[in-house]
């Protein structure tokens, strides 16, 4: 028998893999939450192509972390970051759409 999540617990729990900290895995997330890890997975990508609508992480959008990132891109953040202000950073970041500790990490 297939379990039924509503649609809170499946963005809560892309919010609690979004916002997990490095050192926790997904694997790990879905074994609190007690879920499969390929139905975690796909509830994000579900989240990524809006078919899951809801607020996982603020301003409604879904934040990559920065290690779903291509290598060409955490190049560009890090790139485009190296010689800005901590205030022009945050400026930054509000505009990308990211996090400052994304940015942290990759550095």
């Amino acid at each position: 028998m297939q379990t039924k999540y509503s649609k809170r617990f499946k963005i809560e729990a892309v919010k609690k893999t979004l916002l997990r900290g490095r050192e926790v895995s997904i694997s790990s997330v879905a074994r609190a939450l007690d879920v499969k890890i390929s139905t975690l997975h796909g509830w994000i990508k579900n989240m990524e192509n809006k078919k899951l609508k809801g607020d996982p992480t603020s301003g409604g959008k879904i934040q990559k972390s920065p290690y779903r990132r291509t290598v060409k891109e955490r190049f560009e953040i890090i790139v485009e970051t190296s010689n800005l202000s901590q205030q022009a950073i945050a400026e930054y970041c509000r505009k990308k759409g990211i996090f400052l500790y994304h940015i942290e990490l990759l550095c």
